[in-house]
């Protein structure tokens, strides 16, 4: 396989690393990851910072899509005390807390065309001034770079500078779509399903026709809706349960609430168990949305963490 075009075949996310990385991560070669939403890029990324890490250099990440063009230079650059109103000291841009590691360009297709002259100029010859100096600097690393959307489009339809697709992308690293790969869905998500458990400290596992459910889904939003699923309906299951063929339908489809009948218990039909349903829904959302942090979740629901926790206590979610 050449080079020049990788396909990361595997799921960073679940922590096995692709060998294209593995190649790539000993090279000083310009990486373009490319993907949808929710494929893995940004762990791909984490690879590089990990090994970033590892070698003791510096990894910098930048959203680019945050970058408006009247900030864009003294974020990249950096500026010189006095160089605009508030700038009170002197401050190092990105590109000088990179130099000698890693810049990672995060949604790079979101830069402006002002924005990619100017960073076309570093990437020609690595020289950049900070705002207000005249020296020049000089940048040394390398560059990562990650976008869900299609430069080769872009560059036809004249939002992409073709000369800055060329000097980002030296290796373009693909990420496919979950869909173009259902025999790892399957792997996901036990994985997903086992570590949700194991952080209730239950045991779980799939019905046969809910795994079928699974594999047999598009999945649009990918390895992140993947993950999202199956650790909703891990954390609505009952302890030491199975994870049902409705309980998966209810999630994909949300045309209902989440039921004890869902997860193989008895039906619900009184006023109660129906608003203890949709708390329960609601709290496992905001506990998944949080990563497990009552206090963060119990602010997002407009509740205190004492209230929260008895909510939990209460609807059988320890």
């Amino acid at each position: 396989m050449s080079l020049s075009r990788l396909v990361a075949d595997t799921d960073i996310a679940v922590g096995e690393p692709e060998h294209s990385v593995r190649r790539l991560l000993a090279t000083p070669l310009r990486v373009l990851l490319t993907g949808e939403t929710g494929t893995g890029k940004n762990h791909l990324a984490e690879l590089f910072r990990a090994d970033a890490g590892a070698r003791g250099k510096s990894f910098v990440e930048v959203n680019s899509a945050n970058l408006p063009d009247d900030l864009f230079e003294g974020e990249m650059f950096g500026a010189r005390r006095g160089a605009f109103t508030g700038a009170l000291n002197d401050r190092a841009g990105l590109l000088e807390r990179a130099s000698g590691g890693t810049l990672f360009l995060n949604e790079v297709g979101e830069l402006s065309m002002v924005a990619q002259a100017k960073l076309l100029m570093v990437l020609d010859g690595g020289l950049y001034r900070r705002l207000g100096e005249t020296i020049d600097r000089q940048f040394h690393g390398r560059v990562i770079s990650a976008t869900n959307r299609n430069l080769g489009d872009d560059v036809r339809e004249h939002r992409f500078r073709a000369d800055l697709h060329y000097r980002l992308a030296q290796v373009t690293l693909v990420v496919p779509a979950l869909r173009d790969r259902p025999h790892r869905i399957a792997h996901l998500a036990h994985q997903f399903l086992a570590a949700s458990a194991a952080v209730r400290g239950i045991e779980l596992r799939f019905e046969h026709r809910a795994m079928a459910r699974l594999v047999g889904h598009p999945w649009p939003g990918n390895i992140r809706q993947l993950r999202s699923v199956v650790e909703t309906v891990a954390w609505l299951a009952p302890v030491h349960g199975r994870i049902t063929l409705e309980a998966v339908i209810e999630q994909l489809d949300g045309t209902s609430l989440p039921t004890a009948a869902s997860q193989g218990s008895e039906p619900t039909s009184s006023l109660r168990d129906k608003v203890d349903d949709l708390e329960r829904r609601e709290i496992v959302r905001a506990l998944v949305s949080a990563a497990g942090n009552k206090t963060r979740a119990a602010a997002n629901l407009g509740l205190s963490a004492p209230g929260l926790r008895l909510k939990i206590r209460r609807l059988g979610l320890e």
